[in-house]
Parts: structure tokens; C-alpha cells; sequence
């Protein structure tokens, strides 16, 4: 889990991400998202989902993101806030809810194991 620092979300709590750079293939984005974010590096294996946030202002759209989650499992890296993460953490089922997450998140880390196996711990090498 990465907790944003900054806007639109500040403080909140999602799955590492960002923009992707002109001509930059998805799952890349993904990746280097994700080692910006963290110092994670995983193998993305599927796209879990797509959400879309719409945000408004007085019935006006403001900002419109269509977000492509990926799945994977970790490869190296020791999780550390980096780039435009305010903290990072490791989380299991159970604590997840205790988190104030940006909305759809919980949803699709719940079905991720449906996709890319049953661990939750796979960076311990623990896949099931």
C-alpha cells in the first residue's frame, strides 16, 4: 500500500501508480510506478482491473482517471516511501480495512488472488 503526498488524495491510501509517459507501454508504466513509489520491483502477470475516479465540482467535471490495475508478485526490493509516497507498508487481508483507501481499491486488491494465485506473502516466498 502506498499513501499518497500528494493532490488529488493526499494522505490517502492506494495502490502505487501514476501517469504514463508518452509511448510508454501499460505494464511498464506499472512497473516503474511501482519501483518509483516503493523501491518495489514485482512481475506484473495480469491486469486485475480498471477503475474509473471521476472527480466533480459543483455538478462540473474536474478530473476523469481510468486507472489499470496489474498483479504481480514481489522480485526484489525492501518497501520505502519514495517519489510521491508519503509512506509505504506491506499489508495482509485482515488489516486492510483499516485502511481510508481511495474508493474501488479494497474491491480490486481483494481480487487479485483470483488472478495471480492465493499468497498474500509472496515476498517471502510463500506462494501457494
Amino acid at each position: 500500500m502506498a499513501q499518497r503526498s500528494k493532490e488529488p488524495f493526499k494522505g490517502i491510501w492506494s495502490l502505487p501508480g501514476g501517469h504514463v509517459e508518452l509511448g510508454e507501454a501499460l505494464r511498464d508504466a506499472a512497473s516503474r510506478e511501482l519501483m518509483e513509489e516503493t523501491g518495489i520491483e514485482a512481475d506484473l502477470q495480469a491486469i486485475i482491473d480498471v477503475a474509473e475516479v471521476i472527480r466533480r465540482e459543483n455538478a462540473q467535471v474536474t478530473a476523469h482517471y481510468a486507472i489499470v490495475c496489474f498483479g504481480g508478485r514481489w522480485r526484489s526490493g525492501e518497501a520505502r516511501a519514495g517519489d510521491d509516497a508519503a509512506a509505504v507498508c506491506w499489508a495482509s487481508p485482515e488489516e486492510l480495512e483499516e485502511f481510508a483507501m481511495t474508493e474501488g481499491t479494497l474491491r480490486i486488491i481483494k481480487k487479485a488472488p483470483q488472478l495471480i494465485g492465493n499468497s498474500w506473502d509472496a515476498r517471502k516466498g510463500d506462494a501457494e
